[in-house]
């Protein structure tokens, strides 16, 4: 579901770039330090983007310190330290993993995700610092989704929904971010349903577009999909325009126009080419 939400790297400056790599380095640190070194697995880009857009509200300057790894011994990092957009971001990391694991277990019985669910069931009891009403939104919303996928619901609009208010929960710490969550929670599950379509058809797992049209009626599925991509990229630049950033906004509109659209490009050519070789 995740790995969606990145920058297109070749158009930012470079002090852009290594402060988007200083939040990423900082959300690492952060998992470990605040729960155990495991869950540091789960580190994605598209939580490094929440926190980049939850500092973005505010105009503190960041504190950077460098700092070694496991990963890079040889040289110090940059990374961003006592954030409290790094420190979200860490516990909606670990929430939605747990709770994606949980769902795979169930869903697909991965033996894998038995294991990595371990870290993750220890890790999710040290949550205190989000609000109650965010958790709960969350987890009424994954029960709908749930729900939804179990009775082979076959419209995108309405699974896709319940995944858009999930990410609406997760960005509503500021209400002028609801709209820009929900969007972009929309266009995730759209794009992760399109890129999934062989792999959901050969392991007979739940997808919505294949429900729909089945796996022959592909020409229908990316038009659709591309529809609805196209649709929600539109509409959550909108949302991003009317929103005012203190920092980090060459950063964050990079990821909206380019980092998201060259995503959505490259997905969208991969199932054409795949659609080409069936012919």
């Amino acid at each position: 579901m995740f790995g969606y939400v990145n920058v297109f790297a070749d158009e930012l400056k470079i002090r852009e770039y290594n402060l988007y790599k200083s939040y990423y380095c900082g959300l690492c640190k952060q998992l470990g330090k605040d729960f155990n070194q495991f869950v540091r697995l789960g580190l994605s880009y598209d939580f490094t983007f929440l926190a980049i857009v939850f500092d973005g509200l505010n105009d503190s300057k960041p504190v950077i310190e460098k700092e070694g790894c496991i990963k890079h011994i040889s040289k110090k990092r940059p990374i961003i330290k006592n954030n409290d957009g790094i420190e979200y971001a860490a516990n909606l990391s670990v929430i939605l993993t747990y709770y994606k694991l949980c769902d795979d277990i169930i869903d697909e019985k991965i033996k894998k995700s038995y294991l990595l669910r371990i870290p993750y069931k220890s890790a999710i009891k040290k949550i205190n610092s989000i609000d109650k009403n965010i958790f709960k939104n969350i987890e009424e919303n994954l029960s709908l989704l749930s729900k939804l996928e179990k009775e082979k619901c076959n419209e995108i609009d309405v699974v896709s929904d319940a995944f858009a208010k999930i990410m609406q929960s997760i960005f509503s710490f500021d209400e002028r971010l609801l709209n820009f969550g929900y969007n972009l929670g929309k266009f995730i599950y759209v794009i992760d349903a399109l890129d999934d379509i062989d792999k959901d058809y050969k392991n007979k797992s739940y997808n919505p577009f294949l429900l729909k049209y089945g796996y022959d009626n592909k020409e229908k599925i990316l038009e659709n999909a591309q529809f609805l991509l196209m649709y929600t990229l539109s509409k959550l630049a909108e949302e991003f325009e009317n929103i005012k950033f203190y920092k980090n906004y060459e950063i964050i509109k990079n990821i909206i126009y380019l980092g998201l659209r060259q995503k959505t490009d490259f997905v969208l050519q991969r199932r054409r080419n795949c659609n080409e070789k069936s012919i």
